[in-house]
């Protein structure tokens, strides 16, 4: 039903890869850094992108989990990171905030 990928290309030369980070910034400081997980086809052939998503307001964690969203629709709204990004799991990144 799925094919799977490591690398996915645009049309535009954007580029995403399983395992590397991505971010975007929202208005009142809210970042959001997705890692992405997966890459795979659905069954319309339409490319698509699994990945971990931590929203923080400076240093705190105000939202967590795993999205998917169209390979096209992900690289409109997320730039990869430019520093490498070292985060624990999301379990972890959580207990040290309760």
């Amino acid at each position: 039903m799925y094919t799977k990928a490591e690398v996915f290309s645009s049309s535009d030369n954007k580029t995403v890869e399983v395992g590397a980070f991505y971010s975007r910034f929202h208005e009142m400081n809210i970042t959001d850094t997705a890692e992405v997980i997966a890459l795979s086809d659905d069954h319309a052939g339409v490319p698509h992108v699994r990945f971990s998503l931590v929203s923080s307001l400076g240093p705190r964690v105000v939202d967590c989990g795993t999205k998917t969203l169209a390979v096209e629709t992900f690289l409109q709204n997320y730039s990869p990171c430019e520093e490498k990004v070292v985060r624990p799991t999301n379990v972890t990144h959580l207990k040290s905030h309760i």
